[in-house]
Order: C-alpha cells, then sequence, then structure tokens
C-alpha cells in the first residue's frame, strides 16, 4: 500500500482523543462491601458483560471514525496487475513490439521465449478495452510493421501474432520502436504505449540512445519474457576452414567455442567434414573461450562442406556451425611467354610450366595456358583465374585495358622480371598495373644476392614459416629489377633480397590482386628454378591469386551480411540456392557493377552458387586455348549465427528505461506478468474513496449503537 500525500497520516493520532477522553472522565470509586448489592450485582452479571462490550465497541468506532478521516485524505492506493493492462482503464493505443531474434530461440521449462511472448502479447490484446486499439511490430533486423496503423480487429492481431515465426539474425529495437512512434502519430487516443517483449538481451540493447523524434513520446513497458530466469548456454562462435599449403587434400579447421555458462563445461567438440569426421573432448570454465584446431584428409579434391558441434543446451541455434573449403579446385592460369625460344630448356616459361603442371606423382590443381604477348585478349581473360607476365616486353592499349579490367573484377596477375621488362616498355597505362614504378634493372653478378627476408605470415608464403632453411633462401640472384617507391600506391613489400631491395611485391587493384616478382621464373637472372623451394613458391603464389575467382571468398559470414559474389566479363548468370531450398537468379543488369552483392542470408547453413559464363565464339583466342574453364562454375559459402546472439546476459531494465530519454519508460513486470507496468498515477488503484464508503458505514453504525445506548439509559 502506497499514499499520495503520506504526511496526512499523522492525523491518524486524533484518534486518540476519544480513549484520552474516556480516561480523564472515568471516575474510580471508592469500595463499600454491601451485602445486597452484591447479590444484586452477581444476579446482573451477563447484563454487565454486554453492556461493557458495547461501550468498548462505541470507543472503537468513535477511534476509527476520527482516525480514518486524515487515512482517506492521504489517498492510500495498491499497484494493481488488473489496472496495468493497457486499455483495461482508459481508450488506449497500443504498440506491440516482439523481439524475434535468435536469442529468444532459446528454451526455458521447455518453452521457447518467442512462443512465451507471443503467448503473452495474444493475453495483452485479450485484456484490452473495446474500444482501445492496437498495432503490432516486428523488431527483426530491419525492423517492420506487421499491421500498417492501428487497429481494432482483434482477429487480424491475433492472427498476425500466430504468422511470427523465429529469425536467425539480430534484433533492431531501436528501428522497431522508431516505427512503434510513426504509427502512434495517427492515434485518435490521448493514451499511447508501447510494450516490448523481449529477452532483454544485453548485446541487443548496447548503444541504444533517444529512439524517438517527435517532442511527445510514448510510455514503453520493456517485459521480460524469461522473468529473471538466465538460460545456461555454450556456443559454437567461429569456424575457419584452410588447405594446408603443400598438402592439397588436406583441411585444416579451427574451432572456436565459448561458455556463457555459470558452470564448467564438459563436452565433445566433433568436426564433419564430406565423409570424415574427428572428436575432441572439450573442457571449459565458466566464461571461457578456447580454439580447437582439427586436421582432415578428403579422399578428393573439390568443394566440401562441412558442419562444427558441440552437444544441444538451452539455445539450439548455436550449437552447431556450417562451414565451406575449396580444396583442390582447379585454377585456370593464362601464361604469356614473353620470350619464347626454340630450344625448351631455354624458353621462359620451361620452368614454370613444370612447376605449374609436375606431373601424376605431384598434386596440383593449376591448369595452365602458354600464349604469346600479342595472342592476349578479352576472350582468353574471361577463361582464366590467373595470368601471368613472363618476360613481357609491352602490350598495346586495348590489352592493357583488358587486363586491368580483368584485375578489377577480382583476377590476379603475377609479373615476373627479365631483360625485356624496362622501364620504357613498363612506362603509361601498363606500368600502372605494376605496384610499382619499375627503374631498371640491377646487376649484382659480382657479388650475387639471396632472398634474405620474407612474410611468412602473408598466405602465400606460409609453407615457408617452418622451414628457415628452405632453399629458398639460399638461391642466388645475380640480376633483379630496381624498383621506384610510390607512397600513393597500395603496396605490400612481402620479401626482399639480402641488400634490402624488393622482391615480391603484392598490391590490391579493384577486386583483385597484382603480385611482382623482380627476377625471372627460368634461369636467365637467378638459380631458383634448380631449387625445391620452387615449386611450392611458385604454386603458392598462383593459388593465392586464383583463389579470388573461384566463387565467394570462404570467411566467416553471419546473418544479415552480404556476400559478394565475383561477376566478371565473362559471366552471364548467377544463381544463389539458399539452405531452404529458395532460388535467386541474377543477369543482365544485376551483374553490370562486378562484384554481385547477394544480401538474403538471414538463414543459417549452406548458400549454393553457380555462375554461368560465355562461351567463347568461334575462332576466338589462340588455338591452344583449349584448357579454358568451363562455362559453369559451382561454389558456395557458409552462413552462420551472429556470435552475439549466443551471449545470453540480460541488461539492466532500470538502465535500460533510463537510456529511453523522454520515453517515461518502466521496468517490465512480475513473473508470469504478460502486461506491462505503469508509471505510479496511472497503474494505481486508489483505496480512499473505499475507506469514505466504509466512513459513512462506521458513523451510521456509531450513530445507531448511541441511540441504543441512549434507550437503554432511560429504561
Amino acid at each position: 500500500m502506497n499514499f499520495e500525500v503520506p504526511g496526512l497520516l499523522w492525523g491518524m493520532l486524533a484518534g486518540l482523543i476519544p480513549v484520552l477522553i474516556h480516561l480523564i472522565q472515568r471516575k474510580r470509586a471508592k469500595v463499600h462491601e454491601f451485602a445486597a448489592m452484591e447479590f444484586l450485582l452477581g444476579m446482573n452479571k451477563a447484563v454487565a458483560r454486554r453492556y461493557r462490550l458495547r461501550e468498548l465497541l462505541l470507543l472503537a468506532l468513535r477511534v476509527l471514525l476520527i482516525a480514518a478521516i486524515p487515512f482517506s485524505f492521504a489517498k492510500p492506493f495498491l499497484t494493481s496487475d488488473v489496472a496495468a493492462s493497457p486499455g483495461s482503464g482508459t481508450p488506449t493505443s497500443v504498440v506491440i513490439v516482439i523481439d524475434p531474434s535468435a536469442s529468444m530461440s532459446a528454451r526455458l521449462d521447455g518453452e521457447a521465449l518467442l512462443d512465451r511472448a507471443v503467448d503473452r502479447a495474444r493475453a495483452l490484446i485479450g485484456d484490452l478495452r473495446a474500444d482501445s486499439d492496437a498495432a503490432i511490430v516486428l523488431a527483426e533486423s530491419p525492423a517492420k510493421a506487421l499491421t500498417t496503423r492501428l487497429t481494432y480487429d482483434r482477429t487480424l492481431l491475433q492472427s498476425v501474432l500466430g504468422s511470427i515465426v523465429p529469425s536467425a539474425g539480430r534484433a533492431d529495437l531501436a528501428g522497431a520502436l522508431r516505427i512503434a512512434e510513426q504509427i502512434l502519430v495517427e492515434a485518435s487516443h490521448e493514451r499511447r504505449e508501447v510494450a516490448v517483449f523481449t529477452d532483454l538481451q544485453a548485446t541487443e540493447w548496447e548503444g541504444l540512445g533517444r529512439p524517438w523524434s517527435l517532442e511527445r513520446t510514448p510510455r514503453v513497458s520493456l517485459i521480460d519474457v524469461r522473468d529473471g530466469d538466465a538460460p545456461e548456454n555454450a556456443a559454437v562462435t567461429k569456424v575457419v576452414a584452410e588447405p594446408v599449403p603443400g598438402m592439397p587434400r588436406d583441411v585444416r579447421v579451427d574451432v572456436t567455442i565459448r561458455n556463457d555458462r555459470r558452470t564448467n563445461l564438459e563436452d565433445v567438440v566433433t568436426v564433419n567434414l564430406g565423409t570424415r569426421s574427428a572428436k575432441s573432448a572439450l573442457k571449459l570454465g565458466a566464461g571461457e573461450t578456447v580454439t580447437k584446431t582439427f586436421t582432415l584428409r578428403l579422399p578428393e579434391s573439390g568443394l566440401a562442406a562441412g558442419t562444427a558441434e558441440i552437444g544441444p543446451d538451452e539455445l539450439l541455434l548455436d550449437n552447431s556451425r556450417t562451414f565451406v573449403v575449396d580444396v583442390g579446385r582447379r585454377i585456370s592460369v593464362l601464361v604469356v611467354n614473353g620470350a619464347p625460344r626454340g630450344v625448351p630448356h631455354r624458353d621462359e616459361t620451361f620452368f614454370l610450366k613444370a612447376a605449374l603442371q609436375p606431373g601424376r606423382d605431384v598434386p596440383s590443381r593449376t591448369v595452365a595456358t602458354i600464349i604469346r604477348s600479342d595472342e592476349l585478349g578479352p576472350a582468353q581473360l574471361a577463361t582464366s583465374h590467373v595470368v601471368v607476365l613472363a618476360n613481357v616486353e609491352g602490350l598495346d592499349d586495348a590489352q592493357v585495358k583488358a587486363l586491368r579490367s580483368f584485375v578489377e573484377s577480382g583476377g590476379g596477375l603475377f609479373i615476373s622480371g627479365g631483360d625485356n621488362v624496362t622501364a620504357d616498355g613498363w612506362s603509361g597505362a601498363l606500368g600502372e598495373l605494376s605496384p610499382l614504378p619499375i627503374r631498371g634493372i640491377q646487376d649484382v653478378s659480382r657479388e650475387p644476392v639471396h632472398i634474405g627476408t620474407v612474410n611468412t605470415q602473408h598466405p602465400m608464403l606460409t609453407a615457408f614459416d617452418a622451414i628457415p632453411d628452405a632453399s629458398l633462401f639460399s638461391a642466388r640472384v645475380k640480376k633483379y629489377l630496381l624498383l621506384a617507391p610510390s607512397p600513393e600506391a597500395k603496396t605490400t613489400v612481402l620479401a626482399a633480397y639480402t641488400d634490402g631491395s624488393p622482391a615480391l611485391v603484392e598490391r590490391l587493384l579493384g577486386q583483385g590482386r597484382v603480385v611482382l616478382f623482380t627476377t625471372t621464373l627460368d634461369r636467365d637472372f637467378t638459380d631458383l628454378p634448380f631449387k625445391t623451394s620452387y615449386l611450392p613458391f611458385v604454386q603458392q603464389i598462383v593459388e593465392y591469386l586464383g583463389s579470388r575467382l573461384e566463387g565467394p571468398r570462404s570467411r566467416d559470414l553471419v546473418v544479415g551480411e552480404a556476400q559478394a559474389i565475383p561477376a566478371t566479363d565473362g559471366v552471364r548468370q548467377v544463381e544463389v540456392t539458399r539452405p531452404d531450398g529458395h532460388t535467386f537468379r541474377f543477369e543482365g543488369a544485376d551483374l553490370a557493377g562486378g562484384d554481385l552483392r547477394f544480401r538474403d542470408t538471414r538463414l543459417v547453413g549452406i548458400y549454393r552458387v553457380t555462375q554461368r559464363r560465355n562461351a567463347p565464339a568461334d575462332g576466338d583466342g589462340a588455338a591452344g586455348a583449349g584448357t579454358a574453364s568451363p562455362e559453369r562454375l559451382d561454389s558456395a559459402f557458409a552462413v552462420g549465427l551472429d556470435p552475439r546472439e549466443s551471449a545470453l546476459l540480460a541488461a539492466d531494465p532500470e538502465a535500460l528505461a533510463r537510456s529511453l530519454a523522454g520515453a517515461e519508460a518502466h521496468a517490465g513486470a512480475e513473473a508470469g506478468d504478460a502486461r506491462p507496468l505503469r508509471s505510479a498515477d496511472e497503474r494505481k488503484s486508489d483505496l480512499w474513496p473505499l475507506v469514505l464508503a466504509a466512513l459513512l458505514f462506521v458513523l451510521v453504525f456509531e450513530t445507531w449503537l448511541g441511540f441504543r445506548r441512549s434507550q437503554d439509559a432511560e429504561a
């Protein structure tokens, strides 16, 4: 019980006045023993007892009458759940906001939180007055109104609630509140309210400021459907799968698990990839995170999909995570021979071809096509993943333009040095393709240099991380290209000679990459082709450059993120199939921008991508270009749950109420309550009218008792 004017309660002390008067007027006579009187009193004890009881009751009523007056003036009231229902007291316009995010799929006592939210929203609608209207907003990402305006149609509202399904994405609560405000602008009732049914997940409310755009803001009530309980949860938050360098069918899988439970976790991590499977015991303390590493060997090369999973708990969505890895996919390499010779072993590309296609005994996933520089054209580029310019003197403007477009659209370009690569030949538009400007050729034949420093953390060079004495570092270099510094170029020096000059340089160009090796790929400038490191060195560079055009890049994509799908000049159609089997088709103008950005990643799982290319016209390209990539390219990418949805820690409802500045928001209801609370003056049940009514009854009763007393006295 509460009081609006508690200071008036001091007036209840006035109720002691009748007691004081009674005590003051009470006279104590001296007692004299008188036998006849004792006989009479003994005969009338029952009458005396009733008389005393009536006197005490009359005294109590007078005390109550006097005390009740200041008590009623203090305006007592009780908080009442029935009075808290919107529209139950006065006509109200209510917008119901439902949080359908992934965390709302967690189960408590066998019931999904989203089902609990819908049931309580149904109860709220059932409690509305007949002249109260309502609307429903779904706080998915992005938020949307399920009823575009307020309605009195209870059947429609209940039907809309029944259509709500769980989402695998995040909640857009700020957006939902803005939509609710826009709907309430057209409300015909003075009282306007928003009821948000949510699990109060802290990560959903992070950074929430004032969502309102108007000065008059609705009242907001936050209903915690968890009733204060916290689901126990552990999650697979990240999976990284990559082919093992130098091992074409081996895949390394790194699985990250986070334990958000209040207790230790003992479980088993299972990785399934194709037909292969691996397991590892898992022990995690409360709040800890660990990464488990697995290595699996696939029976054959190609595209493989897998899952990493732990045991089930209250939130099943994050107990497993899918991933995709492309193992041994063929890469089409177009080699432009800048110095062809009649003697095979003296040809510029003799060693390069042997490294790219070493034979049946050594696994390789590259298919090389060798052409002369005058044969390079758009048709050859359209069917290639990587272009190698091996000691090429120069190209005409049309070739340079086509080559630049190829790289900017996601292709890989590998440039090697030689006698033909001069400052004059590599000026202008062709020079702009080089990571750094070429100044000339440096001759160090008298004191050959070696490759001294290598960035082994780069994907191209990780194979040499565990081999500090690799033959790559012992190869002698007699000549190399001198490069001019260029602060404007987005370049990275990946390897340098012992004299400090760049040996391997990378540049990002559009969606593609350009790599420059400043010495030759044959034996003219260096003896590297005779070293055992030559084969993995060349293959790693080509595989790195070719990975961009094989389809979507393998990365940890989460629900709601857009996926870039390469759509180069040769691609005429792209099809994307969601995990539920729904297919999207893109062609024509959809592919005009180079990369296609696929945004409908609302589901968790594997998305299949099919790219169809234009077949080259008859007579296009070189006669030897028959190893072009196929007209159809299949790839895939995986979409997982946002790790933030796995963190089920609840936000402080009072802090949220304060953050909704000007909204007069109030923390949610008691356990099991399906209705939001109000501010004090709206959710109270006033008692003072009842007290005044009771006071009238007491006054009548006191008057009747006094009248009876007077009659008895006269008798």
